[in-house]
């Protein structure tokens, strides 16, 4: 019976060719990832100043999955989305999509006008008492805003209180 032997040596070789291997693979990928990143960045301004909202939506969007901690891109793209809701020719899907938007953004950000405009879109959606929250809100940081209060009323009918 034949007794193999393990050449060491080799299998040595193997496995730090394949650490290095692996780790300039992920060099490679997080390099193109934010070139990849800031070409949708510069996709989506574009988009936006020609004028194809769906389209600059779309891209900033991406852009955002790929940096999540860029707190200015998530609060354009949801004012983009609520853009893109508002125009005559939206589906329900980008309605759903802004709401869903605005309401994650508004919970990461707690940005004052976001919160308003999302209020705004459950008042003008029929959702009294989801609106209601938001304009309390606001009206803790501004309790004589008389845009607020008027929602605020808005709200309180519309809901049945």
């Amino acid at each position: 019976m034949q007794r193999y032997q393990v050449n060491y040596r080799l299998l040595g070789m193997l496995v730090a060719g394949a650490i290095i291997t692996s780790g300039v693979a992920y060099g490679i990928w997080y390099v193109q990832v934010n070139n990849n990143a800031e070409n949708l960045l510069t996709l989506a301004e574009e988009s936006e100043a020609s004028g194809r909202l769906l389209e600059a939506r779309d891209a900033l969007e991406q852009y955002v999955q790929f940096r999540e901690d860029d707190t200015d891109a998530q609060v354009r793209l949801a004012k983009l989305a609520l853009k893109v809701a508002q125009e005559s020719s939206a589906t329900t899907d980008d309605i759903i999509k802004a709401r869903s938007t605005l309401v994650s953004t508004v919970r990461t950000t707690n940005d004052p006008e976001l919160r308003r405009d999302l209020a705004d879109t459950y008042l003008t959606h029929g959702q009294f008492l989801d609106a209601l929250v938001h304009l309390d809100e606001l009206l803790l940081e501004d309790p004589n805003d008389p845009e607020l209060l008027a929602m605020r009323v808005r709200a309180l009918l519309g809901s049945g209180k």
